[in-house]
């Protein structure tokens, strides 16, 4: 059985925009899960590096929420990306965001993010949210 395609990736600052009830990233998820073939992505490093940072326990288990949406697939890297990997990490200034790259760049999904201009480089499409 197929799973249906990633369309769209999160990084950090979408899933705490998330958590904080932004109605800019509810309205995209909304549309994108319309469609009922359609499915978000989060690297595992950016679900873990939000979690990380958050402490009020309802935003905890929205969090955990939405990464249990079964439209959501917690991305993984493969060990063999250590490289290319690390390249994107240097273009995007973290490790997270270089997750998020790569997951773009191998899916053919933009990014939804807030702090777009982190991403300045041709190769990647990025849905900017308000800041």
């Amino acid at each position: 059985m197929n799973h249906p395609a990633v369309r769209l990736i999160l990084d950090a600052s979408a899933l705490r925009a998330y958590v904080a009830l932004s109605v800019d990233v509810g309205e995209v998820l909304h549309e994108l899960l319309e469609d009922p073939d359609a499915r978000f992505g989060v690297p595992t490093i950016v679900a873990a590096r939000v979690l990380n940072i958050l402490w009020d326990d309802d935003d905890r288990a929205r969090l955990r929420g939405l990464l249990d949406h079964p439209a959501c697939e917690v991305i993984d890297s493969d060990g063999a990306d250590w490289a290319e990997l690390a390249w994107w990490d240097v273009v995007t200034g973290s490790d997270d965001r270089g997750a998020c790259a790569l997951a773009s760049i191998r899916l053919a999904a933009p990014i939804l993010s807030a702090e777009g201009h982190l991403y300045a480089h041709d190769d990647l499409l990025v849905i900017d949210l308000p800041r």
